[in-house]
């Protein structure tokens, strides 16, 4: 018989989901709350969860599935009220002519590419704009900008420049997080190389490469480096 943790604050939600779930034949144990799931969860190890979003108390459904992806790719079903919004995270890698651009999944753990913002050289006003749009579009609040340095860790003139795009991002209520973006190019066209991407094609999308590596590198350190 198939396991099933229900975890919802909700009294009459979570028996409604340990009903239905009862009803077709799973085992189901039902919690209140998430702080002693984790613990629950390495001894029963069960097949898959039903986990609310947001719930009350030092962890809520995003921490603890992030706990539990430290240690198993087991199936977790997320339930939410519909207003409830997660926050998710765009990155961002400025350059002279183009601007990659990547986003994370709902649980702050992987990213994926997005799109690249073309604008004529050094129009950043232009790029500042297309970004916005973007931002409003996915309803992200939140931006991981790369900050290119020097091997040396000097901030040379690209990096003051992203400085300054980041602070005419904050005047427009954005939050941004300057990120050390060294050798993420680099990173990139490797991971192209090894996936035999053509030359081409490799043009057009090492910008949002970038951007997935400068935004993972964020999440995996907010993430306590898993």
């Amino acid at each position: 018989m198939k396991h099933v943790f229900v975890i919802d604050d909700d009294a009459n939600i979570r028996q409604l989901i340990l009903r239905y779930l009862e009803k077709e034949g799973y085992k189901v144990t039902a919690f209140e709350n998430a702080e002693h799931v984790f613990e629950a969860f390495n001894m029963l190890q069960p097949d898959a969860l039903v986990l609310d979003i947001m719930m009350p108390g030092t962890m809520d459904g995003l921490d603890l599935c992030k706990k539990i992806r430290t240690v198993s790719q087991v199936p977790i079903i997320f339930v939410s009220a519909k207003d409830e919004a997660v926050d998710r995270i765009i990155g961002l890698d400025l350059g002279s002519k183009t601007c990659g651009v990547s986003i994370c999944d709902a649980l702050h753990i992987t990213c994926r590419a997005l799109t690249t913002v073309r604008f004529e050289s050094d129009d950043y006003d232009a790029c500042l704009e297309e970004v916005l749009k973007l931002l409003n579009e996915n309803k992200v609040k939140e931006v991981v900008l790369g900050l290119p340095k020097h091997m040396n860790g000097d901030i040379g003139i690209r990096g003051e420049i992203s400085c300054e795009f980041a602070k005419k991002l904050e005047s427009s209520g954005i939050t941004v997080h300057l990120w050390d973006e060294r050798l993420t190019t680099v990173a990139a066209e490797k991971i192209l190389l090894q996936g035999d991407v053509s030359r081409k094609k490799r043009k057009k999308v090492i910008d949002q490469m970038a951007a997935v590596q400068i935004l993972q590198s964020f999440l995996d350190r907010q993430n306590g480096g898993f």
